[in-house]
């Protein structure tokens, strides 16, 4: 028997059982007998979990804008419209950054890919605005969040200038 044929046996003869009778969880692990003769750990010795494929950033949204990058180089102006101060990081950078109620920064230089993450410190929800301004430039705009359902916490922008929010 291979590979395939012991996996779906297993899966077809081993099932858990959980009930409640009288408020009381009650577990029973059910192995009927099988006409194929092999063991329990016979059934489970050849069967492995089914790889794991992480699908990429791009394969699970739209890009929300994308800035034309010569050489793979960006400058981002990061703008604090949530009427509070908000914190991010660069991945790959040693420290954090504050960026004050109306204040803007010019993060230059960034090589692609970049990772962004910030946060409001009262941990209130952020809407983001991207905008790319000209060749190489990238606006972000962070305002204040109506609803934690369009909250917005990282920036990512891949090696072809493609945008993406989660």
């Amino acid at each position: 028997m291979n590979s395939f044929n012991h996996t779906l046996l297993a899966g077809v003869l081993i099932m858990n059982a959980a009930v409640v009778l009288d408020n009381t969880l009650v577990t029973a692990e059910v192995v009927p007998k099988s006409d194929a003769g092999l063991s329990r750990e016979q059934l489970l010795e050849d069967m492995e979990p089914a790889p794991s494929v992480t699908p990429s950033v791009e394969q699970l949204q739209p890009a929300v804008t994308t800035v034309s990058m010569p050489d793979a180089l960006v400058n981002i102006t990061m703008i604090n419209q949530t009427g509070t101060k908000v914190t991010y990081g660069v991945l790959g950078r040693d420290r954090q950054l504050n960026l004050e109620v109306d204040q803007s920064q010019v993060l230059n230089n960034l090589e692609a890919p970049i990772h962004i993450s910030f946060y409001r410190p009262d941990r209130g929800p952020i809407k983001v605005i991207t905008r790319a301004t000209s060749v190489g430039e990238l606006q972000v705009i962070l305002q204040r969040g109506t609803d934690f359902n369009t909250d917005k916490s990282a920036l990512s922008i891949q090696e072809t200038g493609q945008v993406f929010l989660n």
